[in-house]
């Protein structure tokens, strides 16, 4: 499913980012956010992949810079208690390395598979890759493996309302370029999934996936 961002609409903000750095000017906003999100859906989409869809009325104000965006996501802690948006809000980090390891809310970097809706309808798309439940397990596969409808987590993502650079994307190939190769292991599929479908008609790249 692709994204709602096209890469015209994205470079033009980029454009406008540059523009702002240019002349000195600072955002008030922080580049990322906490989000309060619910599992709206989950899809099993292959026997080594999950696809879980957040929705939320606080996606509204969820950043949309495309491409590879990188996000983290706040998983329950282990007596499987969902974390809170209020945990996660302001200079949360210092507080939550404080906090004994067996009471902390574990979280996980991942990529935006697809970005879609607008305002309160937003969905966001997260792919998981299954690497089982047995002890050396992460707290992310274990989770995902009994995922249900309704579950709430917390996503931190990109601001809507900073009016900065980007921030959490990776790829950034050299205007000139003639030709891309994207390659991966199963872990970059859907952030090389989500590049290929926002690329502009017409570009000669080539794509290999280990999976």
């Amino acid at each position: 499913m692709p994204s709602s961002t096209a890469p015209a609409v994205r470079d033009a903000r980029r454009a406008e980012n540059r523009a702002r750095r240019a002349a000195g000017a600072a955002s008030t906003q922080p580049s990322y956010r906490a989000f309060a999100v619910t599992v709206g859906r989950v899809e099993r989409l292959s026997p080594s992949f999950t696809r879980v869809t957040f929705v939320g009325a606080d996606l509204a104000g969820f950043g949309r810079d495309g491409l590879d965006q990188r996000i983290k996501i706040v998983l329950p802690d282990a007596a499987g208690r969902a974390p809170r948006l209020e945990d996660f809000t302001g200079d949360w980090y210092q507080a939550w390395r404080e906090q004994p390891e067996s009471e902390r809310h574990p979280f996980r970097t991942y990529s935006i598979r697809a970005l879609r809706g607008e305002g309160t309808q937003t969905e966001l798309d997260v792919d998981f890759v299954l690497h089982g439940t047995g002890p050396h397990a992460g707290p992310a596969s274990r989770w995902v493996a009994r995922v249900q409808v309704g579950d709430r987590l917390v996503i931190s993502g990109p601001n809507a309302a900073y009016d900065g650079p980007p921030v959490g994307l990776e790829f950034d190939p050299p205007a000139a370029a003639a030709r891309l190769i994207l390659a991966g292991d199963e872990t970059a599929a859907p952030a090389v999934c989500a590049i290929l479908e926002q690329l502009p008609a017409g570009t000669d790249v080539d794509a290999f996936l280990e999976v």
